[in-house]
């Protein structure tokens, strides 16, 4: 079957070889609703369908899995700001169509509550009042064992204590390390031979609402503490297991050691592992407490019972009942938040905008009954207004922001 002439612009745009005029043609006709499904699925069989659903001349897909990673650290560090319709896309997809935004089309986004809604819209980005509040960033405190408290985000790189064997250090890139024995194992060098046994002293480090943070632990294991978060841990790791204590959201690299298994206490939830990479979500503020597993294997218990965990699960035990129940698991958007997304799947608006104002220390007030979900993508780092008005043109829903508090009403 023959391109479209729409199809023969998009390859040629994404491929550099378009004239200026072409490129002028492709962008007015993107920017026209009658051109949106087409053009998502255009995105879709860039990467999806047989080798010449795009082209009859080349078999190659219109992206690399590596260029589409590379489009979305672009988008991340970019100004603009996305909310896409996701249906269990990779981040690939993601990347495609935010390209498109950052190529000149302005914001695309594709959205809807659980309700029906008309056809994929593109919108122009509309000029923004300055933003009166900003995205978190990196924050924290770090309180030692002596009960002494250090400001993360004010305090320059470098040592910053020593306890027992145990140096603490700040790195760049908000990041804390611990290393034992006077050898900085976040940089890779091993314990020092001989060491005696070191003082066990406990630290926690906590993050406030708007702030996040990235600790490496004493054995190496690597933590990123989501807003709104503490984790306590021992300054050493000597006994027959590695425990740690939170509250809150944390993404875990844990550095596998047979003899000395990893867990993670969580209010009546324990998180049991060998050598493996989760997400635990444990607000108190929620309905439930989630494990997410992406690779290896954890054990998760609760107050009534356990259940192992597979990659590409997820355990919840909810907080009125303590039941305990194991799904199939969106990782992608369980570890959205570590990687500078919102990302939402039939998200309802109230735990939507839970995760607003943990991000961006805002309170959130309801006039009337507003009972909408959303499905979509925005960047993290987007200024709150840009973030409510996207939310507002993808459901009947009304957003005011007055200091740093947010009214919700039926639209």
């Amino acid at each position: 079957m023959p391109l479209t002439r729409f199809a023969y612009l998009f390859r040629k745009y994404y491929q550099k070889t378009a004239t200026p005029e072409e490129e002028a043609e492709f962008t007015r006709l993107a920017d026209m609703d009658e051109h949106a499904t087409e053009l998502q699925q255009l995105l879709e069989d860039a990467w999806s369908l047989p080798d010449d659903a795009l082209t009859t001349v080349d078999a190659t897909p219109v992206f690399s899995e590596t260029e589409s990673e590379a489009m979305l650290q672009q988008v991340l560090r970019s100004d603009e700001v996305v909310i896409m319709k996701r249906r269990r896309w990779p981040v690939r997809y993601v990347a495609a169509a935010v390209l498109v935004g950052l190529l000149g089309l302005g914001v695309w986004w594709w959205a809807h509550p659980v309700e029906k809604q008309p056809a994929q819209v593109a919108a122009k980005r509309q000029p923004a009042v300055e933003p009166v509040v900003r995205p978190g960033g990196n924050k924290a405190v770090l309180v030692l064992g002596d009960g002494s408290s250090v400001t993360l985000d004010s305090t320059k790189n470098g040592l910053l204590a020593t306890q027992g064997a145990t140096h603490v250090v700040k790195v760049a890139g908000g990041q804390l390390a611990y290393a034992s024995g006077g050898v900085d194992r976040a940089h890779g060098a091993g314990s020092a031979a001989g060491a005696a046994t070191p003082a066990v002293l406990y630290n926690t480090v906590r993050t406030p609402r708007g702030g996040q943070y990235q600790v490496t632990l004493p054995d190496g294991s690597r933590v990123w503490l989501n807003a709104a978060t503490a984790l306590r841990f021992p300054t050493a790791f000597t006994g027959k297991d590695r425990t740690v204590e939170l509250t809150g959201e944390a993404y875990f690299e844990i550095a596998p050691l047979k003899d000395q298994p990893f867990r993670v206490r969580v209010g009546e939830m324990t998180v049991d592992v060998l050598g493996t990479h989760f997400n635990v979500m444990a607000y108190d503020d929620e309905e439930s407490f989630h494990t997410t597993l992406l690779t290896g294997a954890v054990r998760v218990e609760g107050d009534k019972t356990a259940r192992l965990l597979r990659p590409g699960e997820e355990a919840r035990m909810r907080l009125d009942t303590k039941d305990l129940s194991v799904t199939e698991a969106d990782t992608d958007q369980a570890v959205a938040w570590k990687n500078g997304l919102f990302q939402f799947e039939g998200t309802a608006l109230k735990e939507v905008m839970r995760q607003v104002a943990r991000w961006y220390d805002v309170d959130v007030h309801y006039e009337g009954m507003v009972e909408r979900h959303f499905s979509g993508f925005i960047a993290r780092k987007a200024p709150l207004a840009d973030v409510l008005h996207l939310l507002e043109r993808a459901g009947k829903t009304s957003f005011t922001l007055e200091g740093r508090t947010v009214t919700v009403r039926p639209k």
